[in-house]
């Protein structure tokens, strides 16, 4: 990251505010999943700003991590650098990392009941398919637990 810190440290503090309960930094500029700076017309992710303020260097290939694990957080006593292995590895430790496989997916086709039921079920695989409206391949990978198999 190759920028002037005198010419841009005014203008960055005055893109968040400090949050008193959690001791956040709250972005206020533009973004939506992470905060954006924008600095000679180059948008840079504001907590890696941030982080490079007051910080120093980010190696190439580092991630900078939230120990609040909220995304708009800017507060450097609050961001470390890892790995994306250290920043997984993070999200797991903390319980953000969810099973959104089989019929935990959101987008599931089947309920648990007709992922039992098709494993039972003795008639053709074609068969079984044209009645779900899915095609054979699906139903061999529920019948060999390739999908769905943490469920059943």
């Amino acid at each position: 990251m190759r920028m002037n810190k005198n010419s841009l440290q005014h203008k960055f503090e005055s893109l968040y505010t400090p949050e008193p309960t959690s001791g956040c930094w709250l972005w206020e500029g533009s973004g939506e999943r992470y905060g954006k700076f924008m600095y000679n017309r180059v948008y840079y992710i504001a907590h890696r700003v941030a982080y490079f303020l007051n910080v120093g260097p980010i190696p190439d290939g580092i991630y900078v991590c939230h120990k609040c694990d909220n995304t708009f957080c800017v507060n450097p006593d609050h961001l470390f650098l890892g790995t994306q292995k250290d920043n997984m590895q993070d999200m797991i430790s903390k319980g953000r990392l969810y099973n959104r496989f089989g019929i935990n997916n959101p987008r599931a086709k089947f309920t648990l009941q007709e992922v039992y039921d098709i494993i039972q079920d003795t008639r053709e695989q074609k068969t079984i398919a044209h009645s779900y409206g899915v095609s054979q391949s699906t139903i061999s990978r529920i019948k060999r637990k390739k999908a769905y198999s943490s469920n059943c």
